[in-house]
C-alpha cells in the first residue's frame, strides 16, 4: 500500500476513535430552530449558582472556582445577540469539551481577545494570560528563579500555574514571540507533558490517572517521589495572533501550528455591529451610525481594490494600499453619544488619523477622502483650512466646534465639564480628574488653536486614552503639562527608548538589603493604581510589540504583571470584595492591586520615527496601535499664533526681528526644496522662543549669526549652506557689525582674581559664586586669545539666560578647556560624565555595586548634580545612543527623570507624594 494512503488510513481511524469515545459530543445542527443560536444557563438543584451553560445544542458544566479572582469579568458589551459571537462561542465549547486547545486568528483589535475572555466568563474558569512579546522568554513561560532568606527557588509562571490548576491559558500576540521561545511549549501541548527547573516533571492526566489505578497508593508515593505533578483535565490553551504575512510577525512554526484547532475571527457584519453600537450608544442617530460604519467597513481592509469600488475610484486603486481602519469603532460612537452636534468627521479623526500625517502618499490621502465623500462625513473646516491633497502641511484634525466654558470639581477623582457648541447650545459631561486644584500650566499660552486642541483632548478623555502626535517641537509636551494642571492630576512622566522591554514597562527586578530578590513597580502601575495621568512620552521608539502588551490593560483596565500580581478594573475589584467579603489586606494577599478610575494613558509620539523596523516612515503606527488609541494630531503653529506666542514668552523683543524672524522661518518649513526642508527642523518654535529671549535681554544681537548657531550652519554641506545664506538674504537677514572687536576683548575679574565678585567680558556681566565646593571647581591653565575669549562671551550670554550650553566642534579645539575655564571664573563646582556607545540609562542615573551580598545603587555624577546644584559636564555626549540622549534631553526639557533605582528627579516637590524625589536645585 501507498505510503501516504496507509497515514490517511491511520489518521481517520483514529479520528473515528476519539469521535466513538466522544458520542455525546458530536453536535448536529437542530433543523427544527428558527430563532438561530441563544446562551441560555441552566442551574443545578444543588447549587442554585453553578449548572450549565448551553449555547445551542452544546452544553458546558459550570462548576465553582476555587480562586474566583482569576475568572474574568468581562461587564462591556459584546455583539451580545450576534449570531457570528455566539457561533465562536458554541465553536470554543465544542472545542474544550473535546479538550482540543484553540487558537483564534483575525484582526487587529481587542475581539478574539474578547471572545475567550467572554468564554472564560461563561463557564466559571480561571484564566492566565500572558502577553507575548519579544522580549518574553523560557523563564517567563515556565519557571523563574527568585532569593528568599538567601536560599534561591523557583517560581512556577503562568503556564505552568494554568497546567496543575487547569485554568485556561491565553498567549495572546503569538507571532511576535521570539521563534525559539514557544517550542518549549510543545510537548505541554500535544501530550501535556512538561520537563521543568526544579526538577518536578508535568504528566498527562490519563497517564497519571492509570498510573494510580495499576499501583494503588504506592504508586502516588512514588511519583511523590520522582516528583511527577498531574495536569489537569480542565487545562486549556487558546492562542490569539494575526495573519502572518500580512501583517508583521513571525509565522508559527509547523509542528507549533498544528497542535491547534484554529478559528478565524472576522469582524461582525453590518446588522451585528449596527445593533452593539445602537446598545452602546443610544442617543446617535441612526442615519450616522450606518454612515459611520460604512467607511469602516470599505476601508476596513488594506487592500482598497478587494472591495469592489466604483468606476470613479477604480482605477486608483490597482497600485494603492491604505493603512487598515480599525475594526472597532466604538470610541468614536461613544464620543459622538456623549457629544450629539461633534462633526462625525471630528470622531473618524480620532480614531484613523492616517490621512492628517506627513507620511499619508497623495493618492492614499485622496482615496480615503472620496470614501468620507460618498458617505457624507467630510465635516466642516475642511474648505476654510485650505485642504489640498498635494500640500500635507495644510491639513489637520476636523474641529470639535465646542468650546470649554468651565470644569466643576465633584469629588476627589470626578469632576463635570461643561461644553458650548458654536449653535449655542450646552452640554455637561462627567470626567475623571486628580486631586489637586484645577489651574492653568504656568507659562503656557493659549492661543485660538491651543485652547481648540485642548477641547479636543478633553473630549477624547472623556472616552478613553488617546495619543498625540504632532511633529517636532510644535508643543506636545506643553499641551499635555496644561491638560494635566486643567484637571489636577498628578502626571507620571514615562520616557520610553528603543531598548525598553514589555517587562520594563510594568515591574523591574531589584534586591532587598538582605539579598531577597524582589520586584518594584513601574511608574506606569504606580500611576494606574494611584489614578494619576501617564504620560508615555515617544511610543514611536519602542521595538515592534513592545507597547501592544498594554493592550489588555487599555481596553479592560486589568493585567497580569510579572511577579504574579493582577491589576484589577475598579468595578471588578468592587465586585470581588462585595461579593466575598474580603478586605483589602485580604485582596493584597492575594496579589490584587485596583486601578482607579479616574487613571489615564496619554501617550506622546511623532508622525515619523528613526527608531522604527527597516526605518520605513510612520511603520510604528499598526493596525494593533491605531486600534489601541484615539489620536488628537497637532499641527505646527501659523505665523499669527506663532507672533502671539514669541511675543508673551519674550516681552521686549523688537517687532521689526521678530516680523524677520518669523518670515523666514516659515519660507523655511514651507520651502519645496528638500535641501531647505532638511533645515526646517532647527527652526522649530521651541528654537525660535530661545532666538527671541535672546534678542530682548541682549537688542544688539545679529538674527543673522543667530539663525547660523541654530542650524549648526558650520557642519552643513556646502549646498545647504549656500540654500541658507540665499534665503536668509531673499527675507532680509544681512549680517551686521559686531558692537565690539574681538582682538580688544578682555576677561575681568573684579575687582581681583584672589578675592572675585563678578566677572565681565565686553558689556556682559555675572557675579561670581561665593559659597561653592571648592573641590569640585576646575583649576586649569589657560592661555587667553581672542577667539576663544569671544567663545565665553557668548556662553556668558547664555548662561545668564538659563540656557543649557552645548559646545560642538572637531576634535582637539578646546571644548573641554573652555568649558573648564568659564566653571573656574564662576567658581561654579562641577560633576562630570563621559558618555560611550555601551552608555546605558541605567548606568546614566546610577553606578550599582554589591556590598555584603546586597545590590546597592550609588548616585551617578548626573544625580548629585542635580541633587546638590552642581553644573553637570558630560562629555562626548554624541557617543552615547540615541535613547540615552534622549532620556537626558526629557530631563532638561520637562524636569523630569525616573531613576533606576526607583527615585524620581522633579522640578518641584509634589504635593502629596509617597515616593523618594529628588528635587533639582539650581546653581543659584
Amino acid at each position: 500500500m501507498d505510503p501516504k494512503t496507509e497515514t490517511a488510513r491511520l489518521r481517520l481511524e483514529q479520528l473515528s476513535r476519539v469521535l466513538s469515545h466522544s458520542a455525546d459530543y458530536v453536535i448536529a445542527e437542530n433543523p427544527n430552530r428558527s430563532g438561530g443560536l441563544i446562551i441560555s444557563a441552566v442551574k443545578s438543584h444543588s447549587a442554585s449558582e453553578y449548572g450549565e451553560v448551553r449555547i445551542g445544542d452544546v452544553t458546558v458544566a459550570v462548576s465553582p472556582a476555587l480562586n474566583p479572582e482569576f475568572v474574568p469579568s468581562y461587564d462591556q458589551p459584546l455583539f451580545e445577540d450576534s449570531q457570528e459571537i455566539l457561533r465562536h462561542l458554541r465553536w470554543m465549547m465544542q472545542k474544550d469539551k473535546l479538550r482540543q486547545d484553540m487558537f483564534l486568528i483575525g484582526p487587529p483589535g481587542h475581539l478574539r481577545r474578547s471572545i475567550a475572555l467572554k468564554f472564560a466568563e461563561l463557564t466559571n474558569r480561571e484564566v492566565e494570560y500572558v502577553p507575548l512579546s519579544k522580549d518574553v522568554t523560557e523563564s517567563d513561560l515556565k519557571q523563574r528563579r527568585e532569593i528568599v532568606g538567601g536560599t534561591a527557588y523557583y517560581v512556577d509562571q503562568a503556564c505552568v500555574r494554568a497546567a496543575t490548576e487547569g485554568r485556561i491559558l491565553i498567549l495572546d500576540g503569538i507571532e511576535k514571540a521570539e521563534r525559539n521561545v514557544l517550542p518549549v511549549l510543545n510537548n505541554l501541548l500535544e501530550n501535556r507533558e512538561m520537563a521543568l527547573e526544579d526538577g518536578r516533571f508535568l504528566v498527562s492526566p490519563k497517564r497519571f490517572d492509570s498510573l494510580v489505578k495499576e499501583g494503588g497508593q504506592s504508586a502516588i508515593e512514588t511519583m511523590e517521589k520522582h516528583k511527577l505533578v498531574k495536569v489537569s483535565n480542565d487545562f486549556t490553551v487558546i492562542a490569539l495572533g494575526l495573519p502572518v504575512p500580512q501583517y508583521v510577525g513571525h509565522p508559527l512554526d509547523p509542528p507549533l501550528r498544528s497542535r491547534f484547532q484554529s478559528r478565524d475571527v472576522k469582524a461582525p457584519g453590518f446588522e451585528s455591529q449596527m445593533a452593539h453600537l445602537r446598545a452602546l450608544a443610544p442617543n446617535v442617530p441612526q442615519d450616522m451610525m450606518e454612515r459611520l460604519v460604512s467607511v469602516a467597513m470599505v476601508l476596513g481592509s488594506q487592500h482598497y481594490q478587494n472591495l469592489g469600488g466604483d468606476s470613479s475610484t477604480a482605477s486608483m486603486t490597482n497600485n494603492v494600499t491604505i493603512p487598515e481602519f480599525p475594526v472597532s469603532i466604538e470610541n468614536a460612537i461613544k464620543l459622538l453619544d456623549k457629544f450629539q452636534d461633534a462633526q462625525p468627521r471630528f470622531a473618524l479623526d480620532l480614531i484613523y488619523p492616517w490621512s492628517l500625517l506627513p507620511t499619508c502618499e497623495a493618492e492614499q490621502r485622496s482615496l480615503i477622502e472620496s470614501t468620507y465623500q460618498r458617505f457624507g462625513v467630510l465635516g466642516l473646516g475642511r474648505e476654510e483650512e485650505g485642504f489640498d491633497e498635494d500640500e500635507g502641511a495644510t491639513i489637520h484634525q476636523c474641529d470639535s466646534t465646542y468650546k470649554v466654558v468651565g470644569i466643576n470639581r465633584f469629588g476627589s477623582a470626578h469632576a463635570v465639564a461643561t461644553f458650548e457648541h458654536t449653535s449655542g447650545k450646552k452640554v455637561s459631561v462627567d470626567l475623571h480628574c486628580g486631586p489637586y486644584p484645577f489651574e492653568p500650566a504656568e507659562f503656557f499660552v493659549e492661543t485660538p488653536y491651543h485652547m481648540s486642541t485642548l477641547v479636543s483632548m478633553l473630549l477624547a478623555h472623556s472616552v478613553g486614552d488617546f495619543c498625540v502626535i504632532g511633529a517636532k517641537g510644535v508643543g506636545k509636551s506643553a499641551l499635555m503639562r496644561n491638560f494635566g494642571k486643567n484637571l489636577g492630576y498628578k502626571v507620571e512622566f514615562i520616557p520610553l527608548y528603543k531598548d525598553m522591554s514589555s517587562r520594563d514597562l510594568l515591574q523591574r527586578r531589584s534586591t532587598t538589603f538582605t539579598g531577597d530578590t524582589i520586584w518594584e513597580n513601574s511608574a506606569l502601575v504606580k500611576a494606574a493604581v494611584s489614578g494619576a495621568l501617564a504620560v508615555m512620552d515617544g511610543i514611536d521608539t519602542l521595538s515592534f510589540g513592545t507597547m501592544v502588551s498594554l493592550q489588555r490593560l487599555m481596553h479592560e483596565r486589568e493585567t497580569a504583571m510579572p511577579d504574579g500580581r493582577k491589576l484589577l478594573r475598579h468595578s471588578h475589584y468592587d465586585q470581588l470584595q462585595a461579593k466575598y467579603g474580603w478586605t483589602k489586606e485580604q485582596m493584597d494577599k492575594r496579589g490584587l492591586l485596583r486601578i482607579a478610575p479616574s487613571f489615564r494613558i496619554v501617550a506622546l509620539a511623532r508622525p515619523v520615527s528613526n527608531g522604527t523596523e527597516g526605518g520605513k516612515p510612520g511603520s510604528w503606527l499598526s493596525p494593533e496601535i491605531v486600534s489601541m488609541f484615539q489620536f488628537v494630531t497637532i499641527r505646527p503653529l501659523s505665523l499669527q499664533e506663532e507672533t502671539q506666542l514669541l511675543e508673551t514668552l519674550s516681552p521686549g523683543v523688537s517687532p521689526d526681528s521678530l516680523s524677520l524672524l518669523l518670515k523666514f522661518a516659515n519660507h523655511l518649513r514651507n520651502s519645496n526644496d528638500e535641501t531647505i526642508k532638511t533645515l526646517s527642523s532647527a527652526m522649530s518654535t521651541r528654537q525660535l522662543i530661545r532666538i527671541c529671549r535672546r534678542l530682548a535681554v541682549f537688542p544688539n544681537e545679529s538674527i543673522h549669526e543667530a539663525i547660523h548657531k541654530v542650524s549648526l550652519s558650520r557642519f552643513l554641506p556646502s549646498i545647504a549652506k549656500d540654500a541658507l545664506n540665499q534665503l536668509l538674504e531673499t527675507n532680509g537677514i544681512t549680517p551686521i557689525p559686531k558692537p565690539y572687536k574681538a582682538n580688544e576683548l578682555e576677561i575681568q575679574v573684579l575687582p581681583n582674581r584672589e578675592t572675585p565678585k563678578s566677572l565681565r567680558i565686553g558689556a556682559i556681566e555675572e557675579p561670581v559664586r561665593q559659597d561653592s565646593n571648592p573641590v569640585l571647581i576646575p583649576n586649569i591653565v589657560f592661555h587667553e586669545n581672542p577667539k576663544q575669549t569671544e567663545i565665553l562671551m557668548e556662553m556668558l550670554k547664555d548662561f545668564q539666560l538659563g540656557e543649557h550650553l552645548l559646545l560642538i566642534g572637531n576634535q582637539g579645539v578646546g571644548k573641554n578647556k573652555l568649558a573648564d575655564y568659564f566653571l573656574q571664573l564662576l567658581r561654579l563646582p562641577r560633576e562630570y560624565i563621559q558618555l560611550h556607545r555601551d552608555t546605558t540609562v541605567q548606568s546614566l542615573t546610577a553606578t550599582p555595586s554589591i556590598v555584603d551580598g546586597v545590590l546597592q545603587y550609588d548616585d551617578s555624577p548626573l544625580v548629585k548634580s542635580v541633587r546638590d546644584g552642581y553644573i553637570l559636564v558630560i562629555d562626548e555626549a554624541d557617543k552615547a545612543p540615541t535613547y540615552v540622549t534622549s532620556v537626558i534631553r526629557n530631563l532638561l526639557e520637562d524636569g523630569q527623570m525616573v531613576l533606576s533605582d526607583g527615585r524620581r528627579i522633579v522640578s518641584k516637590p509634589t504635593e502629596g507624594s509617597d515616593e523618594v524625589e529628588i528635587v533639582i536645585q539650581t546653581s543659584e
